[in-house]
This record gives C-alpha cells, structure tokens and sequence, in this order.
C-alpha cells in the first residue's frame, strides 16, 4: 500500500490541508494518508495552540467524509514531538507499505531546524 504521512499542528485543521491530500493521492496513487496531528510543535509558541482535543476533532470533522483519510492521536499517545521519531515508529508498523512524507509550503520554511531533518527524506 502506498501511504502518506502528513504531520501537523492542525492549528486548525483546513481545506488547504485536505486540498493538499486530494491532490497528492490522485498525482502519487496513495490509497491511505495518515494526519498526525502533533501534541505541539516545538518550534512554535505553545501559548497560540488550540488544545490537542479540539485540534484532533476539528481534523476528525473536517475529514469525515474521506475514508482513506486517517487521522491519528499517536504522537500524542507517544508523547513525541519530532517527526522523525515517529516516521521510525511507522516504518516498523508499515513494514510492507511505501510511506511518502507530506508537507505544507509552510512547513518547509524551518524544514532545516528539525531534528534529523535529512533522514526524513530517506
């Protein structure tokens, strides 16, 4: 199975992020895409965030309607923060899947300050 991964405050979830899906699963034939929505983003002030809940529940309801759309708590289950902690993590549950990382223009801006940020694309 093909799958894409998309990380992300949601802060809040909106049509750019589902847009954003449609799209790529048409141009890359995904057949899942998996929203992580992030306890917080350590490069962002936590003080602007929405809690986890609302957060969780406005992407629950905005992607309702999309079945190969799976919007997942883990990061929040795990306590991690870093994508690469948790891409490692799916590697291991997705043995026979092909992930593709997803991300937003406005992600890619402080791409560089991520942890591992050079192993994500591998």
């Amino acid at each position: 199975m093909r799958i894409g991964i998309l990380g992300g405050s949601f802060n809040p979830a909106h049509s750019g992020h589902l847009n954003l899906c449609l799209q790529l699963k048409q141009k890359h034939n995904l057949q899942k895409v998996i929203w992580l929505v992030t306890p917080h983003n350590p490069l962002k002030d936590i003080s602007i965030y929405k809690s986890f809940e609302e957060r969780f529940n406005m992407a629950l309801e905005l992607t309702r309607h999309y079945r190969f759309i799976e919007v997942s708590d883990i990061e929040n289950k795990l306590g991690y923060t870093e994508s690469i902690k948790t891409i490692l993590y799916l590697k291991k549950h997705f043995k026979r899947d092909k992930l593709f990382w997803l991300m937003g223009a406005d992600s890619l801006i402080e791409f560089d300050k991520w942890r591992d940020f050079k192993r994500i694309f591998q």
